[in-house]
């Protein structure tokens, strides 16, 4: 959306869940990653935390059958060792473990050369 895209979801990160991946897997282990990759943090419905917004539950225009409610994304800058880089105000940071991020899946616009990747 800031390099002038159109991104007409409330929120970016249940968007891009919903919308831009061709498909989105749980995440178990570092090794199931790709380099340029997109990794979600999500909240189950009813885990404290949740907050899904009208437009992606059954009765909204964004609904896909997915409940979660994604709240944050990053991009695997590296596998090994692993590096997702996402944003937290102010600046960019850089994970090295897992931690919450529980989903991943490749944007539908992008190419990944699947070599490289590991």
């Amino acid at each position: 959306r800031r390099a002038g895209g159109k991104w007409p979801g409330l929120h970016g990160s249940n968007y891009a869940a919903r919308q831009e991946l061709r498909s989105l897997s749980p995440l178990k282990k570092a090794s199931q990653l790709t380099i340029g990759e997109v990794v979600l943090k999500a909240y189950e419905p009813g885990a404290k935390g949740y907050n899904l917004s009208a437009r992606y539950k059954p009765s909204g225009g964004h609904h896909n059958g997915d409940l979660r409610d994604y709240y944050h994304i990053g991009i695997v800058k590296s596998v090994r060792p692993l590096r997702i880089v996402h944003m937290t105000s102010p600046a960019a940071k850089t994970d090295s473990t897992l931690g919450k991020w529980a989903y991943h899946g490749q944007l539908k616009r992008i190419t990944y050369d699947e070599k490289k990747g590991k």
